[in-house]
């Protein structure tokens, strides 16, 4: 089985240009910045980042940064302006390129799904773009990516509603420097597992296994 695949070449190429944006450079500048590319629908549950800003909103060290589109967007842009959270910005969606520019300037990734156990056995390409990224990752579902991260010590999966204890998380690699790199040095680890060229030859051998076996056919 191929969950998916981590790609730290396409990491070093994106990063071989600077962010342009300055505005989002000097909003993200002594922070530490968790960060959740991708869909914003309602399968995502991202409003749940709008609860943790809130949350957190009196710890100035610790922001928030979505990148991406879908249905939920408007409501949360609208939920931040309500609020008045500055701790919490949307961006646009941006290319592969920019995205990963972006993700490796920030401390920490995140993945969202809704309350629903179906949801806890997704592989989405950002749980494996943050590996390559070397960023450690909070989780609020259960699940083997939660399993996966424990068992490396690149992140945690905490329950839906324990909102306090996924920030908590948060809360203790952004104070705690050493905590952090343990992490991030994890995480970077890990990424070796789903290396792409590594994946990519488990298939072909796996391929090239079938094609060479002998098939029985009937008359």
């Amino acid at each position: 089985m191929a969950e998916n695949f981590a790609n730290p070449l396409l990491v070093q190429e994106s990063n071989e240009a600077c962010v342009e944006d300055e505005s989002l450079m000097h909003w993200m500048r002594d922070k530490f910045v968790v960060v959740h590319p991708g869909t914003m629908g309602l399968v995502n549950g991202v409003d749940y980042l709008v609860a943790c800003a809130e949350k957190l909103k009196d710890n100035d060290l610790i922001h928030f940064l979505l990148i991406g589109e879908g249905s939920e967007k408007e409501n949360m842009q609208a939920q931040i302006k309500e609020k008045q959270l500055i701790n919490i910005r949307i961006l646009d969606a941006k290319s592969k390129t920019e995205t990963l520019q972006i993700a490796s300037q920030c401390q920490m990734g995140t993945m969202l799904v809704k309350n629903e156990r179906i949801l806890w056995d997704n592989s989405a390409n950002k749980f494996f773009d943050f590996l390559a990224c070397g960023l450690p990752i909070v989780l609020n579902y259960q699940g083997w990516q939660k399993q996966v991260l424990e068992e490396s010590g690149a992140g945690k999966g905490f329950a839906h509603e324990d909102v306090d204890a996924y920030c908590t998380y948060i809360e203790h690699l952004a104070t705690d420097q050493h905590s952090w790199e343990r992490a991030s040095q994890a995480s970077k680890q890990l990424a070796k597992k789903y290396d792409v060229g590594r994946i990519a030859n488990r298939i072909w051998r796996v391929i090239t296994n079938r094609r060479n076996s002998y098939v029985e056919t009937l008359d």
